[in-house]
């Protein structure tokens, strides 16, 4: 039976596979979990109430996983259901839902390394000042200007999801402000039982190349171990992995970004 995914600790299951794609819906279920007009977080329960695959509709980019088992026909009929009506750009994945979305769906996939980090290595030693973003449109406004896609999506769904995951300990964001001016940041988005996410890595251009993105992924990596949860990360390109496996991340497993034709489905 799929419905709403209303408790984020639902997810813990599923984050042993997808560890990723795990922490970001448990982000997006304690933000909307008491606003169910706009939480877009839904779950596959089993006969005996076992959370066996889920899909977060909340961004642009759709969350999907499922068990070792791979996507089932309920799940597979409720995106087909869901997808035509919204504004979606693409799925994220992992290996044992992508056969079937490439059989059913007029997707071009992409392939990205989810990475993981249980052994940190500090980057040299920084003067930055790091806080949190004195308001959260600062971080918006610094992603929308490095990134596209991020000035494409929901600024006020974003801006909510941060800001109640903040409150709700989900979510932890950090800035370095060159006087009022950000400058970087980094976040640890969601949490799971064993894991947490960091994304939202950015710098404003001519501020890189200073070590910004490596102590605020370190300050956020470090965080999570802390805490006894490892810390995964999917980076955007060959610099950021570099960048990031100088800190002790290491690539796991692979996912997947399927760019979907919204005309095609409709």
């Amino acid at each position: 039976m799929i419905r709403l995914l209303e408790n984020p600790s639902d997810l813990d299951r599923l984050a042993e596979k997808e560890p990723v794609l795990a922490a970001m819906a448990a982000s997006s279920a304690a933000a909307f979990s008491e606003d169910p007009e706009r939480l877009c977080c839904f779950g596959e329960y089993d006969e005996t109430g076992n959370l066996v695959a889920a899909a977060d509709f909340t961004s642009r980019a759709v969350l999907l996983l499922c068990e070792r088992s791979g996507l089932s026909g309920e799940m597979l009929d409720f995106l087909k259901k869901m997808l035509p009506g919204g504004n979606f750009i693409g799925i994220l994945c992992g290996e044992k839902a992508l056969p079937v979305l490439k059989k059913e769906f007029p997707i071009l996939e992409h392939e990205e390394a989810a990475m993981a980090c249980s052994s940190l290595f500090a980057p040299p030693a920084s003067v930055f000042h790091v806080e949190p973003p004195r308001h959260f449109s600062d971080v918006w406004e610094l992603l929308a200007e490095v990134d596209e896609d991020s000035a494409k999506g929901d600024r006020e769904a974003w801006l909510l999801r941060i800001s109640r995951g903040a409150r709700k300990g989900q979510t932890t964001v950090r800035m370095i402000y060159d006087g009022e001016l950000p400058a970087a940041t980094a976040s640890v988005r969601g949490r799971c039982a064993a894991c947490g996410v960091i994304t939202s890595v950015a710098t404003r251009e001519e501020y890189r190349g200073l070590g910004m993105a490596s102590y605020l992924a370190y300050l956020c990596a470090k965080e999570l171990l802390d805490s006894g949860r490892t810390a995964w990360l999917v980076p955007s390109g060959e610099n950021s992995a570099r960048l990031y496996e100088a800190l002790g991340f290491r690539p796991i497993y692979p996912q997947y970004f399927c760019n979907i034709n919204n005309e095609e489905l409709k």
